[in-house]
């Protein structure tokens, strides 16, 4: 299984005419974000089928620093009306509570099932 895909979003702002899918703009630093959600698209292997999967995300800041709480979606994950080598593809999505953020820069998000990471995903916080 691995991270095809992903978008951010928050009320902090998400200006998708303006900002790349891999930025959040905001007014000012330090700040808390009251919800960030990001939305991934996991591709499913045959062996993953047919199962729950959970999957846990973290905000993390350039110095490996967990900023708020780890989020967790479950997906279940059955096999379509398609062909066994058929990619299937599964999104995701995490929403993180008073998510704080101390400048703007490098920030990442990693996801991991059953302790494996899956992606190490980069965006900005970019001043708005």
């Amino acid at each position: 299984m691995h991270i095809r895909a992903a978008v951010l979003a928050s009320e902090a702002g998400l200006d998708i005419a303006r900002q790349p899918w891999n930025s959040l703009a905001v007014f000012a630093v330090p700040m808390v974000i009251n919800r960030l959600i990001a939305v991934v698209v996991a591709e499913v292997r045959p062996s993953d089928l047919a199962r729950a999967v959970r999957f846990t995300a973290k905000v993390v800041d350039r110095d490996d620093f967990v900023l708020g709480q780890a989020a967790t979606a479950m997906a279940d994950v059955w096999p379509p009306a398609v062909p066994p080598d058929f990619p299937l593809q599964k999104p995701v999505v995490f929403s993180f509570d008073n998510v704080p953020i101390h400048e703007f820069g490098r920030y990442r998000l990693e996801i991991r099932v059953a302790g494996e990471q899956l992606a190490s995903l980069p965006f900005m916080v970019t001043r708005s």
